[in-house]
């Protein structure tokens, strides 16, 4: 594997690349879609995955579906947010990004720049997301205070988002910084996102890591082996 060669979604040339995760951490196989269903059966089936990545590959989907235009642009635009919302009906993030492209299509005056304003809105979803995981390795960083030994669980990095990722961002961080000794990924069961993608992303990063059983973590702290544990988490409560 090369360092720092894998990205988990990009728009190119009027086409959605993203990296099959299904098939990680043995194969590296990127798909090219500019069609909506395709990108919308990679959601239902794990290819694409993580809150954020799916709020955005859902709004590239959404504006894609335009872009050879549309005999009733209101009607198509309904099938396919239905079609998308219906991939991951708990998935937060999906109903924020397709609620934001909603609003913003419901703005469009000119239909002939329908397939253009969407893509505009997507890319700044994306940007937003970008946005906010440099904040949260920003923020994130403030907790360590020497070289540590982090736990982390599940896959929270760029397979998961836009940017470095969210917990696995602070992580990158603070290894940059040099506060970084070693990190525990619980393997992360029933579908083993620590074992296959974050142990993928660590490697791909540079930074030194054990994959344990989830039943392992509590010995490792009962032994004094881990410093911090630095996990996702779908909302947090300001309290």
């Amino acid at each position: 594997m090369n360092k720092n060669s894998y990205y988990s979604i990009k728009f190119i040339e009027d086409h959605l690349s993203f990296l099959d995760q299904t098939r990680l951490p043995l194969q590296e196989v990127y798909v090219d879609t500019d069609d909506y269903e395709r990108i919308a059966a990679a959601i239902e089936r794990l290819e694409l995955r993580g809150a954020p990545l799916i709020g955005i590959s859902a709004a590239f989907a959404l504006a894609l579906s335009f872009k050879n235009g549309s005999s009733n642009y209101s009607e198509h635009f309904t099938k396919v947010y239905r079609r998308l919302a219906s991939t991951r009906p708990t998935a937060v993030n999906l109903f924020y990004a397709l609620d934001r492209m909603k609003s913003v299509f419901q703005s469009i005056t000119d239909l002939s720049v329908t397939y253009k304003t969407l893509l505009h809105e997507a890319v700044a979803i994306y940007n937003f997301e970008e946005h906010c995981s440099n904040k949260m390795a920003e923020h994130g960083f403030n907790i360590f205070t020497k070289k540590s030994n982090v736990l982390t669980h599940c896959n929270t990095g760029s397979l998961a988002t836009a940017g470095f990722g969210t917990a696995f961002a602070v992580i990158k961080k603070a290894f940059d910084e040099g506060y970084v000794n070693h990190v525990y990924a619980d393997e992360t069961r029933p579908l083993l996102q620590g074992l296959r993608l974050t142990s993928y992303e660590l490697e791909k990063n540079g930074i030194p890591f054990t994959v344990q059983t989830d039943s392992m973590a509590a010995v490792l702290m009962q032994q004094g082996k881990v410093d911090l544990v630095i996990t996702g988490a779908d909302r947090i409560a300001l309290n």
